[in-house]
């Protein structure tokens, strides 16, 4: 009569050497291990567990841990943390209109100045005794020169002011700069002017020496 032992698959290690680590442990009582299983199908064999508190790739978190992806409660979500702050640009839109109001009237008051180029002439002619003054043929285009010294550095000066309003940066210094470039303009036309004379020249000549 057969055993039914025969039908069951062999044990590991049951017909392994009497030499082989198996047969030792088997005579000091120690039950033998299992060699190293190849890592499942999907699985790195180099992964670390995760670390204490840490939820498991593919199972829930622990009770109170945010799931991937999602920060801690009460925390903004991951890339909002900050918020640049709004600028108060009112005060730079109100000095802004404000300088180039003035802009405006600087320029309405050059205009005023260049029309009255001859009287100025004239009247350092009386004072300086030079008899009556003549106006040169191309006067006018030294009126003109200084009204635009102001009208062009004006013009940009207000363009570029609306440009950076609407862009909500700094504008209050484009007024400021420009002004300052149409005064530099303004008073070189006008130093032209008079050293074009050529009998306010001479007498400048003579009275030096």
């Amino acid at each position: 009569m057969v055993s039914d032992n025969t039908n069951q698959a062999p044990k590991w290690g049951e017909y392994s050497p009497e030499n082989s680590t198996a047969s030792q442990n088997s005579e000091t009582g120690q039950v033998p291990t299992a060699p190293n299983q190849p890592p499942a199908y999907g699985q790195n064999p180099y992964a670390q567990p995760p670390a204490y508190g840490q939820p498991v790739y593919g199972q829930p978190p622990v009770y109170g841990q945010p799931p991937y992806g999602q920060p801690p409660y009460g925390q903004p979500p991951y890339g909002y943390g900050y918020v640049a702050p709004v600028r108060n640009m009112t005060p730079d839109k109100v000095v802004t209109i404000v300088l180039l109001a003035l802009g405006v009237l600087a320029t309405f008051g050059a205009y005023m100045t260049a029309m009255a180029m001859p009287q100025a002439m004239q009247e350092m002619y009386r004072q300086y005794g030079l008899g009556t003054y003549v106006a040169p043929e191309g006067m006018w285009l030294l009126q003109l020169g200084m009204v635009l010294s102001f009208v062009i550095p004006l013009l940009i000066a207000i363009l570029w002011s609306v440009q950076r309003i609407k862009a909500k940066k700094f504008a209050f210094w484009v007024p400021i700069t420009f002004a300052a470039i149409a005064f530099i303009l303004f008073f070189m036309v006008m130093i032209a002017l008079i050293l074009n004379d050529p009998n306010l020249m001479d007498y400048i000549y003579y009275r030096s020496y």
